[in-house]
C-alpha cells in the first residue's frame, strides 16, 4: 500500500475526500476542482479531550 503522503501527491488536480480512524484511512477522489474554487486543504478532527498543542507540534514536523 502507498504512503498517505504518495496516495496525496496524486492527487493534486482533483478534490479528495479522507477519512481515518487511528492508523486505518480511505482517501476517495470527489470531483475536478472548479477554474474558480480555491484550493485549500482542511483537516477537522472529531474526538474528545483531543491535545491542539500536541496536534500543531506534529503537523508543524510534517512540512517540507
Amino acid at each position: 500500500m502507498p504512503s498517505l503522503l504518495n496516495r496525496l501527491s496524486l492527487l493534486k488536480s482533483v478534490f479528495a475526500l479522507m477519512q481515518a480512524v487511528r492508523e486505518v484511512y480511505e482517501v476517495v477522489p470527489a470531483r475536478e476542482w472548479s477554474e474558480t474554487q480555491s484550493r485549500m486543504n482542511k483537516i477537522v478532527f472529531i474526538g474528545r479531550d483531543l491535545d491542539i498543542s500536541t496536534l500543531q507540534d506534529s503537523f508543524s514536523r510534517c512540512k517540507h
